[in-house]
């Protein structure tokens, strides 16, 4: 990711299923981290190289060689017992994160913001399962989203001083209504 500042990675945890090819019962391999006071920037470059790590990299079964000769592949018991197990688990508590979209059309022009997300209160799962199928969850309790194409000192073109703003900068917000601090407010499944 490009220019974003690290201070805030607070805790991270690896777990690894010690009996993995008995015992299904936990994933594989489980990995829970937390970040707090984390601003990130990504183009469309970096947000490339993190999708194909997610679908193509993250979540690959282990090498043969790391398995004992006389048991059983996990993708052959996936489905020769039809059962699906978790083989990998990543969950990240995000507390105060601003994640920053950025475009820019060409190598010679400066990248401009196009949206910004501040996860207040969020976790993001990421699992991979037996099957060779993948889940990603996002679960906020305070979110907010902004449109930042009109802000700053590299607007869209076309949106000099005088030209079209947005009339509503926050898109999203929490409800500032609302007495319940555990309430839900956005869920989103892929």
């Amino acid at each position: 990711m490009s220019e974003a500042s690290r201070q805030g990675i607070t805790h991270r945890e690896e777990l690894q299923n010690p009996a993995r090819e008995l015992s299904h019962a936990v994933p594989d391999m489980s990995i829970h981290g937390c970040l707090s006071s984390v601003h990130c920037s990504l183009d469309l470059e970096h947000y490339q190289l993190i999708r194909g790590l997610l679908e193509n990299n993250l979540g690959e079964p282990f090498e043969d060689f790391l398995r004992p000769y006389n048991l059983q592949d996990p993708s052959s018991y996936t489905v020769l017992s039809g059962d699906v197990y978790t083989s990998m688990s990543f969950l990240v508590d995000m507390m105060d994160v601003s994640l920053e979209l950025l475009d820019s059309p060409t190598h010679t022009e400066d990248k401009r913001s196009l949206a910004r997300f501040d996860f207040m209160k969020s976790k993001l799962l990421f699992e991979s399962f037996s099957n060779g199928s993948k889940s990603v969850n996002l679960v906020s309790h305070s979110l907010l989203a902004y449109d930042t194409r009109c802000k700053g000192p590299n607007k869209s073109p076309g949106r000099a001083a005088g030209g079209r703003h947005n009339v509503f900068d926050c898109i999203l917000q929490p409800s500032k209504t609302g007495t319940n601090r555990a309430t839900l407010q956005l869920e989103l499944h892929y």
